[in-house]
């Protein structure tokens, strides 16, 4: 049994060419695991669903993020954040929005935590257990908790010790 009775052609196989389109697998935007199903971005919604059957649900929309941003002072969004998934006990969406980072639990839109960022602000990392981010500026390391207060962990004048 053939699998194909056209041979390719370089416009088929090649990135840029007129039918390379046809013959790349179609990705998921956002793909990530929540717990054991798996969540991803379509249009203006994030999808939900379990490996084991086919049924995908609505989990969360571009609406109901923007009215809970809403609620914490926050400007709308045009389109859906990109977002990391954090799997604690209850597992959160975090994304940057207008110099913030937000944290959000998609299953009740609620807003968990807000924190005003800088724009010199590096290797940004959330911790849910503590909520507390991470970052740093040059070559130290420093934490904010989610009232805004900074606390620098690290004093390293030497440039060649990097911290974070």
């Amino acid at each position: 049994m053939k699998a194909q009775n056209k041979a390719l052609t370089l416009e088929d196989l090649t990135p840029g060419g007129k039918t390379y389109s046809k013959f790349v697998p179609a990705t998921k935007q956002q793909l990530q695991w929540l717990g054991d199903q798996y969540v991803y971005a379509l249009s203006n919604e994030f999808k939900i669903g379990n490996p084991e059957n086919t049924k995908e649900n609505t989990l969360l929309t571009l609406e109901q993020i923007n009215n809970s941003l809403q609620k914490a002072n926050l400007p709308a969004l045009k389109s859906l954040p990109s977002v990391s998934v954090i799997n604690n006990d209850i597992p959160l969406f975090v994304f940057n929005t207008n110099g913030n980072r937000v944290v959000l639990n998609p299953f009740t839109t609620e807003i968990v935590s807000v924190v005003k960022t800088e724009k010199n602000w590096a290797n940004q990392d959330y911790s849910a257990a503590g909520n507390k981010l991470a970052y740093t500026i040059d070559n130290n390391l420093f934490i904010v908790d989610n009232n805004g207060t900074s606390v620098q962990v690290t004093d390293e004048k030497d440039p060649a010790v990097v911290c974070g």
